[in-house]
């Protein structure tokens, strides 16, 4: 299958989780696990690797293109889609610039800071999270947003959230300003598999719920700067 990439730029965090290459315990996937092989972002200048590159569309937020598939944000909070093709399995590379200028609270509240991936994004209300957290406190999250009738974060705010508990997990990695990382999610039937620097990190089981969604890749982030590209497999 053909990869479509492309790079941006958007808020992230600090101090997150990562993956060891020491895959250990039970549950554990195999070393040669093929469908998570993404390898780091190389030296932190973040370059289109070539394919069809798809369009940023976004949802809320701002993102800047600095080069031909090269983008920035300093946005609190940026949520933005791939073009519009299903899609069950992708991967972001990206390098952490600092806080944004300004903060912005989630619905919760919460003053978070992190970066993850928008998988079979319906609309706003109903997708598939794979966030890695860096403060306030450092973590990978995996929710499944479901509002059914509802498409506007109007609407659906932070209701409808289930939270995904790991069937195995491997972590123990700091983001720093100027170091490149990758983090990719796959689902496979009702399997989700994500892997950091192109190490297998997270396994877990998705709900019943998670199924019936259908919609493109993309990114989250908020409350910080980054540069990033994205690639869907």
């Amino acid at each position: 299958m053909a990869r479509y990439w492309v790079p941006v730029v958007a808020a992230a965090l600090i101090m997150a989780p990562g993956c060891s290459a020491r895959l250990e315990g039970k549950g554990a996937p195999g070393a040669q696990s093929a469908w998570l092989t993404g390898r780091p972002a190389g030296d932190g200048a973040l370059q289109p690797i070539g394919g069809a590159r798809l369009p940023l569309v976004l949802v809320s937020g701002e993102a800047a293109e600095t080069r031909p598939g090269v983008y920035t944000t300093s946005s609190p909070g940026l949520r933005a889609s791939f073009g519009d093709r299903p899609s069950d399995d992708a991967e972001i590379r990206f390098v952490y610039h600092g806080p944004s200028p300004a903060l912005q609270p989630l619905a919760s509240g919460e003053l978070r800071r992190q970066i993850g991936l928008r998988l079979r994004a319906q609309d706003t209300c109903n997708l598939v999270y794979v966030m890695w957290h860096i403060e306030p406190a450092p973590k990978i999250e995996v929710s499944v947003k479901t509002n059914p009738g509802q498409s506007t974060h109007a609407q659906c705010r932070d209701h409808g959230y289930t939270f995904v508990s790991p069937t195995w997990s491997d972590g123990g990695q700091a983001i720093r300003a100027g170091d490149p990382h990758s983090l990719r999610a796959a689902i496979r039937g009702q399997e989700l598999r994500i892997s950091i620097d192109g190490r297998a990190c997270w396994t877990g089981i998705l709900p019943a719920s998670a199924l019936a969604l259908a919609g493109p890749a993309g990114i989250r982030s908020d409350n910080a700067s980054f540069a990033f590209t994205f690639v869907v497999y």
